[in-house]
């Protein structure tokens, strides 16, 4: 999936009005787990915006500062976070406080 589609389906209203190949994304599926990328946690968004209950989780692969990044920036959609090891989930612990209770 193309970042351009994304992002276009982003700005989109309704579902109808969204590219097909994600539709059928947002419409058969209700958790997200988005690797090093922001796609998946964009589409569940979508789904969200629209409606459809879907759950996102964040999973802090390695201690690596893309992966912080990608955890804080999307955290006010994020359902729960998983660290790879004690190192990311205190690094998550002090950069997200307020969500502990998801960590």
């Amino acid at each position: 999936m193309h970042r351009d589609e994304i992002k276009a389906a982003e700005q989109l209203t309704t579902l109808d009005q969204v590219p097909e190949k994600i539709q059928s994304i947002i419409l058969t599926r209700s958790v997200y787990i988005p690797n090093a990328y922001e796609t998946g946690y964009r589409i569940g968004a979508l789904a969200r915006r629209h409606g459809i209950q879907s759950a996102i989780v964040s999973f802090c692969h390695a201690d690596e500062p893309h992966y912080y990044y990608l955890a804080k920036r999307y955290e006010p959609i994020v359902s729960k976070f998983l660290s790879a090891d004690t190192k990311t989930y205190e690094e998550m612990q002090r950069r997200i406080p307020h969500r502990q209770a998801e960590m």
